[in-house]
């Protein structure tokens, strides 16, 4: 069976360590941590973090595209700036500008699916038409990259 310790003993602990992990003294019987003792710890992590980033272009080249350009399309405009830094998170660590392709990327998704909707919605007799000619744009631009990936023999275009 585990010894229970109280929380307060717990907490306690965790204030001890912090404490003399910063070189603050706090007063006895306070529940805070000093903000810079706070920040002695949190901030060499944050930046540790940073340096262990690495790729996962999958994401970086497909899904944070794919949500840049439903963002757009959906007016929710505030997620780019957010969307824009998951896509250079999950960039290539080896080139720094790769994240920009993930933004062309989605201006050729919002132009795609702008040009969609309004052929749909200015053609509603003729429906099969303009979706097939939407899907073999689609489906021509997929084709594209995959000839130019192998015949330049990279991965993920980069």
């Amino acid at each position: 069976m585990r010894p229970t310790t109280s929380s307060s003993t717990t907490l306690n602990n965790l204030r001890r360590n912090v404490t003399s992990l910063s070189g603050i003294s706090e007063s006895p019987g306070s529940a805070l941590i000093h903000p810079r003792a706070w920040l002695r710890i949190v901030v060499p992590s944050s930046w540790l973090q940073l340096a262990r980033r690495t790729d996962r272009p999958w994401l970086a080249l497909v899904v944070a595209p794919v949500l840049m350009a439903g963002a757009v399309l959906t007016l929710h405009l505030w997620l780019l700036p957010v969307l824009i830094a998951c896509c250079w998170w999950w960039a290539s660590t080896d080139d720094p500008w790769a994240f920009v392709l993930g933004i062309l990327e989605a201006a050729w998704g919002v132009q795609w699916g702008a040009i969609g909707l309004y052929l749909i919605a200015a053609y509603p007799n003729n429906l099969a038409t303009v979706v097939a000619i939407w899907f073999a744009y689609a489906f021509g631009m997929a084709g594209i990259g995959a000839v130019n990936r192998i015949r330049f023999h990279r991965k993920y275009g980069l």
